[in-house]
């Protein structure tokens, strides 16, 4: 918890210290349609729903706080049909990183990851994570409330194949480090989300209804998500 705390604490501060710069990215175009890049940017916290008996495993193995999701717009293009309002059309790159708790691992097969116990393998679980890198592709509407801004729409998720990394003890004491590659997800996901936010700074939630792997290669779950982001 104390990582967890500093690492927000360090997110916190290096956008804080962007935020001037980041909410004056160029912009070429007029004030009703434009192209943009680095809208937006965000951290939040991924909270499982089980959607399988391998899901309803996993559920009791991790905590609020072990899931994680970074996400960085690369860019967007921006249409407002009148001055408080805009649509957005957006392409993001996103990380989902799950965790289980040190009691457990991800253990890798062919194009598939499990969770076992480390019990009687390993001595001591340093790291143990499951990560999914996504292009994901927001359509959003937005409405303006003079600083503030409430924003709701859909997302696409291009799900490339995930990879666990591992690292810990085994039980001669010998350090062992590896990292997996190739893990099946579903290809092509979506999402739902809202986003309220006051110059620029924000909260947002979203609901993926469908899980991001496939069915045999990692445990099933659906997921809210929820943290901050800054636009």
């Amino acid at each position: 918890m104390k990582k967890l705390i500093i690492a927000i604490a360090l997110f916190a501060a290096s956008i804080t210290a962007g935020a001037q710069e980041f909410s004056s990215t160029p912009r070429i175009g007029n004030d009703s349609f434009f192209f943009s890049v680095m809208d937006h940017i965000g951290f939040g916290f991924v909270m499982p729903e089980a959607a399988n008996a391998d899901g309803e495993r996993f559920i009791p193995v991790t905590a609020f706080g072990k899931n994680r999701e970074f996400f960085l717009n690369i860019a967007a293009v921006e249409f407002s049909p009148y001055p408080t309002g805009h649509l957005l059309l957006g392409a993001d790159i996103n990380w989902n990183t799950y965790r289980v708790d040190k009691e457990h691992y991800w253990n890798p097969g062919t194009g598939s990851v499990s969770i076992s116990s480390a019990e009687g393998i390993y001595s001591k679980v340093k790291k143990s994570n499951l990560r999914v890198t996504s292009f994901v592709f927001p359509l959003d509407f937005t409405q303006s409330f003079g600083p503030i801004q409430l924003t709701v729409g859909a997302s696409a998720e291009l799900n490339l194949p995930a990879k666990t990394k591992f690292k810990g003890v085994d039980m001669s004491d010998a350090a062992v480090k590896f990292t997996e590659k190739g893990i099946e997800t579903e290809s092509f996901t979506y999402n739902f989300h809202a986003m309220l936010s006051y110059y620029g700074w924000g909260l947002y939630v979203k609901y993926r209804p469908v899980p991001q792997f496939k069915d045999g290669s990692a445990p099933l779950f659906t997921s809210w998500n929820a943290g901050i982001y800054l636009r």
